[in-house]
């Protein structure tokens, strides 16, 4: 039999409940975002470290304030109710000491507050263009990959690419980033809508479109040449293209010569895996019957630059191709190429770090790597701060998206805006990205890389249609709504 209470105990335990019951709810932060005194007062979660003081008024002066795990005044009266419960929420959450808070994201990281709403915090942040007008943003990676049965060896893998690809491309872009989902999986965007919306809706200047040599999965090698090609055709000062070889196929070293004479390309794009008579089959860079004479004909055809995909997946496939300690062989025998690392920081960050104080004439690519400026920012802060911290480290790394992986305005955006952390700084000693890493990375390395005068370009560009500070919509408009974004 359950002992009673008594009405009044009852009557009195119902209303402690009542309370608790609306001390929790003044404590969780909402969801959404709601008008204030303060744009971020929807954010001040109690217990938060919000700056000195973690949010406790100073102690009138001849008083000293009450000793840590003490309940204040006599008794516990005046204690505000629940203070015990979030004062530690820092350790329950496994941190040895509580954050500390390195911009805006990690602010709010700390405060508790979900991830959904940082993401609309982020949106909803205005947007300041003219802080970036006088550095000529370079974009590192264009593609326009084509899905369709048609062209894909396996129409049900081709298809189940598409689909990973695209809640990629909405997670990486974010609220109002994201092109229609019938347009991304059935080519329908196309290298014009691509291109503007490199030139016309990001901060963009110049686009790098590279060539992808997945003939095992798709018959024209996923991104195909003929894209590329269009964009230069259309704006021939703005776009520089990199041809694709696959080492693995007969006629590689022609390939080479093909692509230099009929194509004019730029540079040579590599891929460590490929599908050859229906089996998987790794590249190892540094294999002299295979890659050395595609290497060798290059350097004898002017090309400088070869960029190999590393770290990001391409289906099934031996995940030692995709790790970096091949490409040292190949620095070492070809001194006068420079091996661009394609993804470099998505994995491998150290490794890739190493092998750039060994081998000066490696560079980073930060295709898709980028997308975790928005995403992941003290992530991203670690891994660029490994390449900073390699000598000469701010001038051999490259900006990149990876169009149409991601819409480039928010990346570019998102690294404008990062700090670096400062307990990364200060307790792991990650070096800081600085504002000239910043425009270095953005375009001056490229430039450099390619040996492009950047006044001349400048000059070159000036007065033509994207000559403007003016955005037009991502996407041209055609973009999926923001509730069907994956957060």
């Amino acid at each position: 039999m359950r002992r009673g209470r008594g009405p009044q105990r009852h009557h009195q335990g119902a209303a402690r409940r009542r309370r608790s019951r609306t001390h929790r709810g003044r404590n969780r932060a909402p969801q959404g975002l709601h008008r204030g005194r303060h744009r971020h007062d929807h954010l001040r979660v109690r217990g938060a470290r919000h700056g000195p003081g973690h949010g406790r008024r100073p102690a009138p002066s001849g008083r000293r304030p009450p000793a840590a795990g003490t309940r204040g005044t006599a008794g516990g009266r005046g204690r505000r109710r629940g203070h015990r419960r979030h004062r530690h929420r820092w350790r329950r959450r496994g941190h040895r000491r509580p954050p500390r808070c390195g911009g805006a994201e990690e602010h709010h990281r700390a405060a508790g507050v979900s991830a959904n709403a940082r993401a609309h915090l982020r949106e909803r942040q205005p947007k300041e263009h003219t802080m970036i007008e006088d550095v000529l943003v370079v974009e590192g990676v264009a593609h326009d990959y084509n899905f369709l049965p048609e062209n894909c060896v396996d129409p049900a893998f081709g298809r189940a690419i598409g689909e990973h690809m695209y809640r990629q491309h909405q997670k990486f872009g974010g609220p109002g980033y994201a092109i229609e989902k019938s347009l991304y999986l059935n080519h329908g965007a196309g290298a014009e809508a691509i291109g503007r919306s490199i030139l016309a809706e990001s901060q963009s200047d110049i686009i790098i479109y590279h060539e992808t040599p997945i003939y095992g999965h798709f018959r024209d090698g996923g991104s195909r040449l003929s894209s590329g090609l269009t964009m230069r055709e259309l704006w021939p000062n703005r776009v520089l293209v990199y041809g694709a070889v696959s080492p693995l196929r007969p006629g590689a070293v022609d390939r080479v010569d093909e692509l230099v004479d009929e194509h004019r390309v730029n540079a040579l794009k590599l891929y460590p895996i490929d599908l050859v008579e229906g089996r998987v089959t790794s590249l190892d860079m540094s294999d002299p019957e295979v890659c050395y004479p595609v290497f060798e004909r290059a350097v004898e055809r002017g090309l400088k630059v070869v960029g190999i995909h590393k770290a990001l997946p391409v289906g099934p496939g031996p995940a030692h191709a995709l790790r970096i300690d091949d490409i040292e062989g190949a620095a070492a025998a070809f001194p006068d190429l420079t091996f661009e690392v394609v993804h470099g920081g998505l994995a491998f960050v150290e490794e890739t770090a190493m092998l750039m104080e060994c081998a000066p004439n490696v560079v980073v690519n930060l295709e898709v790597t980028s997308a975790l400026a928005r995403t992941a920012p003290r992530r991203f802060a670690e891994a660029i701060g490994a390449f900073l911290a390699v000598p000469g480290g701010a001038e051999r790394v490259i900006w990149g998206t990876g169009v149409i992986a991601a819409h480039p305005r928010p990346l570019i955006e998102a690294f404008w805006d990062l700090d670096t952390p400062r307990d990364l700084i200060e307790e792991r000693g990650v070096e800081p990205l600085t504002l000239d890493a910043k425009k270095n990375i953005l375009g001056r390395n490229f430039l450099r890389l390619h040996g492009i005068d950047e006044a001349e370009l400048r000059a070159t560009i000036a007065g033509d249609e994207f000559d403007t500070t003016e955005l037009a919509q991502p996407w041209g408009g055609k973009t999926e709504s923001a509730t069907s974004v994956v957060a």
